[in-house]
């Protein structure tokens, strides 16, 4: 039996030549693991609203895209305060849920506001509130949009927000960060240990 001492790094003790070999190895790797989460605030915001046949595509080396049916009715042709009570009215509880509180130790539940709002989180993933963005500030100025304008924008701001994480995810700020979190440590020349 032979026993080897080996001198292990983190990161930020590499050499800038064993950095970029680590970057480039680590970069290869599947990082970004967020696809479910994703998927799930898109399939909650498309059952609230009625929207089907989504197509959609992020990251990687195409173009963001996203497009469905969105299956509308006599909501339209509302526009502006029509719209917005139109919406108040028959969305309120997918927008809005009542502001938590805390932990009731005696009762052992979550206490709730009776008077306090904020904006939902279904999936509790902080997606659920990009994607209403469009929504919530059409809420607070009605202009003169249509709902399949606002739905559509509600779209765009899913896939761009999903863009932006995948895209910082495979940046070096994001590898390295990666890396850091992880604790990995290496060898002198950047091999993993």
């Amino acid at each position: 039996m032979e026993q080897v001492t080996v001198n292990v790094y983190e990161y930020n003790e590499l050499t800038n030549e064993a950095k970029e070999r680590v970057l480039n190895e680590v970069s290869s790797w599947d990082l970004y693991s967020w696809e479910e989460e994703n998927q799930a605030t898109l399939d909650s915001f498309c059952n609230e609203w009625g929207i089907t046949n989504l197509n959609w595509e992020y990251g990687g080396f195409r173009p963001s895209h996203i497009s469905g049916d969105l299956n509308l009715d006599e909501e339209e042709k509302l526009k502006g305060l029509r719209l917005r009570t139109w919406i108040i009215n028959n969305h309120w509880e997918d927008l809005y849920q009542q502001k938590y509180i805390g932990w009731l130790k005696t009762q052992k539940r979550a206490h709730h506001s009776k008077c306090q709002i904020e904006e939902a989180m279904p999936t509790g993933y902080y997606l659920d509130n990009a994607i209403r963005q469009p929504i919530y500030k059409f809420l607070q100025n009605p202009n003169g949009q249509d709902i399949e304008d606002i739905l559509k924008d509600c779209l765009e701001e899913w896939v761009d927000a999903c863009t932006k994480e995948s895209e910082y995810h495979y940046s070096k700020e994001g590898v390295e960060e990666f890396i850091t979190l992880n604790e990995y440590r290496f060898l002198k020349n950047g091999q993993i240990f």
